[in-house]
């Protein structure tokens, strides 16, 4: 859930379509005139967002902060709101245990 689902390639394959990946959202670079990047430049960038990115959710499981970091990227990604909703409601012991609020 806290990696929103990457996989592996897809700095690449975004790369093909000319979006940028941030933690937050992808930009499409033809709309977003962000930067001027070439398509490697591009998946380079891209897979420091991945490898951030995952290394920010290990990073806040070990600290049970997890569920911080997913409310966050709630107010962005009505997605993870949503999964957190039915979190709630179906694995409410798990969270308490495991994603503590701070």
């Amino acid at each position: 859930m806290g990696i929103d689902g990457f996989l592996s390639g897809s700095d690449e394959y975004y790369s093909y379509l000319n979006v940028l990946t941030t933690p937050t959202k992808n930009y499409d670079l033809e709309v977003y005139k962000l930067s001027e990047m070439n398509q490697k430049q591009i998946t380079e960038c891209n897979k420091k967002t991945l490898d951030f990115v995952t290394s920010e959710v290990r990073e806040h499981m070990k600290n049970k902060a997890l569920r911080n970091l997913i409310e966050e990227r709630g107010v962005t990604s009505p997605q993870n709101a949503s999964a957190l909703r039915i979190l709630d409601k179906y694995h409410q012991d798990y969270l308490q245990e495991n994603t503590q609020l701070y």
